[in-house]
Protein backbone atom coordinates (compact mmCIF):
# COMPACT_ATOMS: atom_id res chain seq x y z
CA UNK A 1 0.00 0.00 0.00
CA UNK A 2 2.86 2.39 0.80
CA UNK A 3 4.35 1.74 -2.63
CA UNK A 4 0.96 2.54 -4.18
CA UNK A 5 0.73 5.84 -2.28
CA UNK A 6 4.29 6.77 -3.24
CA UNK A 7 3.44 6.00 -6.86
CA UNK A 8 0.38 8.27 -6.76
CA UNK A 9 2.38 11.10 -5.18
CA UNK A 10 5.14 10.73 -7.80
CA UNK A 11 2.57 10.89 -10.61
CA UNK A 12 0.99 13.96 -9.01
CA UNK A 13 4.31 15.78 -8.70
CA UNK A 14 5.32 14.73 -12.22
CA UNK A 15 2.11 16.26 -13.56
CA UNK A 16 3.09 19.62 -12.02
CA UNK A 17 6.57 19.36 -13.50
CA UNK A 18 5.03 18.85 -16.93
CA UNK A 19 2.66 21.79 -16.47
CA UNK A 20 5.50 24.08 -15.43
CA UNK A 21 7.34 23.12 -18.61
CA UNK A 22 4.43 24.30 -20.78
CA UNK A 23 5.46 27.93 -20.49
CA UNK A 24 6.20 30.58 -17.91
CA UNK A 25 4.47 28.86 -17.29
CA UNK A 26 -14.86 34.52 -15.99
CA UNK A 27 -17.19 34.30 -17.03
CA UNK A 28 -19.60 36.58 -15.18
CA UNK A 29 -22.54 34.23 -15.23
CA UNK A 30 -23.25 34.93 -18.91
CA UNK A 31 -24.00 38.58 -18.25
CA UNK A 32 -22.81 41.01 -20.89
CA UNK A 33 -20.03 43.22 -19.53
CA UNK A 34 -18.24 46.30 -20.77
CA UNK A 35 -14.58 47.12 -20.17
CA UNK A 36 -13.31 48.06 -16.73
CA UNK A 37 -12.74 51.58 -15.56
CA UNK A 38 -8.94 51.97 -16.02
CA UNK A 39 -8.72 53.70 -12.66
CA UNK A 40 -10.62 50.93 -10.92
CA UNK A 41 -10.35 47.47 -12.53
CA UNK A 42 -13.48 45.50 -11.76
CA UNK A 43 -15.79 48.49 -12.28
CA UNK A 44 -17.56 48.04 -15.60
CA UNK A 45 -18.23 50.98 -17.87
CA UNK A 46 -19.87 51.35 -21.26
CA UNK A 47 -17.40 52.86 -23.77
CA UNK A 48 -20.17 53.88 -26.15
CA UNK A 49 -22.28 55.62 -23.53
CA UNK A 50 -22.90 59.24 -24.40
CA UNK A 51 -21.08 58.97 -27.76
CA UNK A 52 -23.32 60.08 -30.59
CA UNK A 53 -22.78 61.50 -34.04
CA UNK A 54 -24.06 64.98 -34.94
CA UNK A 55 -27.29 63.48 -36.25
CA UNK A 56 -27.89 61.72 -32.91
CA UNK A 57 -26.97 58.23 -34.14
CA UNK A 58 -24.56 56.05 -32.16
CA UNK A 59 -20.92 56.20 -33.16
CA UNK A 60 -19.61 52.84 -34.37
CA UNK A 61 -15.92 52.17 -33.74
CA UNK A 62 -13.79 50.87 -36.56
CA UNK A 63 -11.50 47.92 -35.86
CA UNK A 64 -8.36 50.01 -35.42
CA UNK A 65 -9.98 52.42 -32.96
CA UNK A 66 -11.51 49.54 -31.03
CA UNK A 67 -8.21 47.70 -30.71
CA UNK A 68 -6.40 50.86 -29.63
CA UNK A 69 -9.04 51.43 -26.94
CA UNK A 70 -8.84 47.81 -25.79
CA UNK A 71 -5.04 48.01 -25.63
CA UNK A 72 -5.24 51.05 -23.33
CA UNK A 73 -7.74 49.24 -21.12
CA UNK A 74 -5.57 46.12 -20.85
CA UNK A 75 -2.49 48.20 -20.02
CA UNK A 76 -4.49 49.94 -17.28
CA UNK A 77 -5.42 46.52 -15.85
CA UNK A 78 -1.77 45.43 -15.94
CA UNK A 79 -0.61 48.46 -14.00
CA UNK A 80 -3.02 47.54 -11.20
CA UNK A 81 -2.29 43.83 -10.89
CA UNK A 82 -0.86 42.36 -7.73
CA UNK A 83 -0.51 38.89 -6.24
CA UNK A 84 -3.88 37.60 -5.11
CA UNK A 85 -3.92 36.08 -1.62
CA UNK A 86 -7.55 35.03 -1.77
CA UNK A 87 -8.88 33.34 -4.90
CA UNK A 88 -10.33 30.05 -6.08
CA UNK A 89 -10.74 28.70 -9.61
CA UNK A 90 -10.93 25.54 -11.66
CA UNK A 91 -7.81 24.94 -13.75
CA UNK A 92 -8.33 22.93 -16.94
CA UNK A 93 -5.44 22.33 -19.31
CA UNK A 94 -5.49 20.51 -22.64
CA UNK A 95 -2.17 19.21 -23.99
CA UNK A 96 -2.32 16.99 -27.08
CA UNK A 97 -5.11 14.51 -26.30
CA UNK A 98 -4.90 14.82 -22.51
CA UNK A 99 -7.00 17.00 -20.21
CA UNK A 100 -6.08 17.72 -16.60
CA UNK A 101 -8.68 19.33 -14.34
CA UNK A 102 -7.88 20.62 -10.85
CA UNK A 103 -9.56 23.00 -8.45
CA UNK A 104 -7.33 25.58 -6.75
CA UNK A 105 -8.10 27.49 -3.55
CA UNK A 106 -5.49 30.02 -2.42
CA UNK A 107 -5.60 31.86 0.89
CA UNK A 108 -2.45 33.69 1.94
CA UNK A 109 0.45 31.23 1.88
CA UNK A 110 -1.85 28.20 1.74
CA UNK A 111 -2.87 26.41 -1.46
CA UNK A 112 -5.37 23.57 -1.66
CA UNK A 113 -5.64 21.51 -4.84
CA UNK A 114 -8.52 19.12 -5.37
CA UNK A 115 -8.28 16.34 -7.95
CA UNK A 116 -10.96 13.85 -8.99
CA UNK A 117 -9.57 10.34 -9.43
CA UNK A 118 -10.55 7.83 -12.12
CA UNK A 119 -12.85 6.03 -9.68
CA UNK A 120 -14.73 9.26 -8.88
CA UNK A 121 -13.16 9.82 -5.45
CA UNK A 122 -11.32 13.02 -4.60
CA UNK A 123 -7.80 13.54 -3.34
CA UNK A 124 -6.31 16.71 -1.91
CA UNK A 125 -2.91 18.29 -1.82
CA UNK A 126 -2.15 21.10 0.62
CA UNK A 127 0.83 23.40 0.02
CA UNK A 128 2.21 26.02 2.34
CA UNK A 129 4.49 28.38 0.43
CA UNK A 130 5.83 29.85 3.67
CA UNK A 131 7.70 26.66 4.60
CA UNK A 132 7.51 24.39 1.53
CA UNK A 133 5.28 21.82 3.25
CA UNK A 134 3.29 19.58 0.88
CA UNK A 135 0.66 17.22 2.28
CA UNK A 136 -1.12 14.67 0.10
CA UNK A 137 -4.40 13.36 1.49
CA UNK A 138 -6.65 10.66 0.07
CA UNK A 139 -9.68 10.21 2.36
CA UNK A 140 -10.08 6.56 1.36
CA UNK A 141 -6.65 5.81 2.87
CA UNK A 142 -7.50 7.60 6.14
CA UNK A 143 -3.96 8.94 6.26
CA UNK A 144 -1.98 11.87 4.83
CA UNK A 145 1.61 11.94 3.57
CA UNK A 146 3.98 14.89 3.94
CA UNK A 147 7.01 16.04 1.99
CA UNK A 148 8.78 19.36 1.45
CA UNK A 149 9.26 21.21 -1.82
CA UNK A 150 10.12 24.91 -1.83
CA UNK A 151 9.36 25.39 -5.53
CA UNK A 152 6.77 28.07 -6.27
CA UNK A 153 6.04 26.72 -9.79
CA UNK A 154 2.42 26.00 -8.81
CA UNK A 155 1.63 29.70 -8.94
CA UNK A 156 3.13 30.03 -12.44
CA UNK A 157 -0.13 28.64 -13.82
CA UNK A 158 -2.47 31.00 -11.98
CA UNK A 159 -4.57 33.66 -13.80
CA UNK A 160 -2.65 36.62 -12.36
CA UNK A 161 0.72 35.00 -13.18
CA UNK A 162 -0.14 35.31 -16.86
CA UNK A 163 -1.08 38.95 -16.36
CA UNK A 164 2.27 39.51 -14.65
CA UNK A 165 3.96 37.75 -17.58
CA UNK A 166 2.71 40.28 -20.14
CA UNK A 167 3.04 43.36 -17.97
CA UNK A 168 5.31 45.98 -19.60
CA UNK A 169 5.70 43.68 -22.63
CA UNK A 170 4.95 44.50 -26.31
CA UNK A 171 1.49 42.94 -26.40
CA UNK A 172 -0.88 43.11 -29.37
CA UNK A 173 -4.68 43.25 -29.17
CA UNK A 174 -6.33 40.96 -31.70
CA UNK A 175 -9.93 41.99 -31.12
CA UNK A 176 -12.61 40.46 -28.94
CA UNK A 177 -14.18 37.02 -28.61
CA UNK A 178 -17.10 35.84 -26.52
CA UNK A 179 -16.40 33.23 -23.85
CA UNK A 180 -19.48 32.16 -21.93
CA UNK A 181 -21.32 35.27 -23.03
CA UNK A 182 -18.58 37.74 -22.07
CA UNK A 183 -16.74 39.85 -24.66
CA UNK A 184 -13.15 39.02 -23.74
CA UNK A 185 -10.20 40.98 -25.08
CA UNK A 186 -7.82 38.78 -27.08
CA UNK A 187 -4.15 39.62 -26.46
CA UNK A 188 -1.10 38.03 -28.08
CA UNK A 189 2.50 38.00 -26.88
CA UNK A 190 5.69 36.14 -27.83
CA UNK A 191 8.93 35.49 -25.95
CA UNK A 192 11.82 33.03 -26.00
CA UNK A 193 9.52 30.25 -24.80
CA UNK A 194 6.89 30.55 -27.53
CA UNK A 195 3.65 32.32 -28.46
CA UNK A 196 0.86 33.18 -26.02
CA UNK A 197 -2.76 34.18 -26.62
CA UNK A 198 -4.81 35.41 -23.65
CA UNK A 199 -8.57 35.94 -23.47
CA UNK A 200 -9.00 38.56 -20.75
CA UNK A 201 -12.33 39.02 -19.00
CA UNK A 202 -12.69 42.82 -18.67
CA UNK A 203 -14.86 42.50 -15.57
CA UNK A 204 -12.48 40.20 -13.68
CA UNK A 205 -9.37 41.84 -15.18
CA UNK A 206 -7.96 38.30 -15.47
CA UNK A 207 -7.55 35.81 -18.32
CA UNK A 208 -10.15 33.06 -18.54
CA UNK A 209 -8.28 31.24 -21.31
CA UNK A 210 -4.61 31.00 -22.32
CA UNK A 211 -3.26 29.26 -25.42
CA UNK A 212 0.46 28.57 -25.62
CA UNK A 213 2.47 27.26 -28.58
CA UNK A 214 5.95 26.07 -27.68
CA UNK A 215 8.94 26.51 -29.99
CA UNK A 216 8.63 22.86 -31.01
CA UNK A 217 5.01 23.39 -32.03
CA UNK A 218 3.43 21.77 -28.96
CA UNK A 219 0.18 23.53 -28.11
CA UNK A 220 -1.66 23.74 -24.81
CA UNK A 221 -4.91 25.47 -23.93
CA UNK A 222 -5.67 26.44 -20.34
CA UNK A 223 -9.12 27.46 -19.16
CA UNK A 224 -9.71 29.19 -15.83
CA UNK A 225 -13.28 28.60 -14.73
CA UNK A 226 -15.45 29.48 -11.73
CA UNK A 227 -13.07 32.25 -10.65
CA UNK A 228 -14.05 33.63 -7.25
CA UNK A 229 -12.47 35.97 -4.73
CA UNK A 230 -14.80 34.96 -1.91
CA UNK A 231 -13.08 34.86 1.48
CA UNK A 232 -11.38 31.46 1.92
CA UNK A 233 -9.60 31.85 5.26
CA UNK A 234 -10.43 28.91 7.52
CA UNK A 235 -12.40 27.03 4.85
CA UNK A 236 -10.79 23.57 4.79
CA UNK A 237 -7.38 24.91 3.80
CA UNK A 238 -5.59 22.33 5.95
CA UNK A 239 -5.82 18.57 6.51
CA UNK A 240 -8.60 17.59 8.96
CA UNK A 241 -7.23 17.49 12.52
CA UNK A 242 -8.12 13.82 13.09
CA UNK A 243 -6.10 12.61 10.08
CA UNK A 244 -2.66 11.16 10.94
CA UNK A 245 0.21 12.55 8.86
CA UNK A 246 3.22 10.41 7.96
CA UNK A 247 6.45 11.84 6.56
CA UNK A 248 7.40 10.33 3.21
CA UNK A 249 11.06 10.14 4.26
CA UNK A 250 10.00 7.76 7.01
CA UNK A 251 8.31 5.30 4.64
Amino acid sequence: MKKKILGIICIFLLAFACLAACGKESPSGGKEQGPVNPGNPGEVINPAEGKEDEDGSDIVENEQDRNERLLKEVKAMLQNISGWDNISYTYEIEVDDSIIVQHYAISGSKIKITMTNDDGTESYTYFDTSNGENIYYMPSEEKAYRSYNESDSLLNESPWAYMALIKDQPIVVAGQEKINGVDCTVVTYSDSNGDYTLWIDPYLALPVRVAFVNLDGTKSVTNFKDISTEELAGKDMTVPENVPIEDIDAL
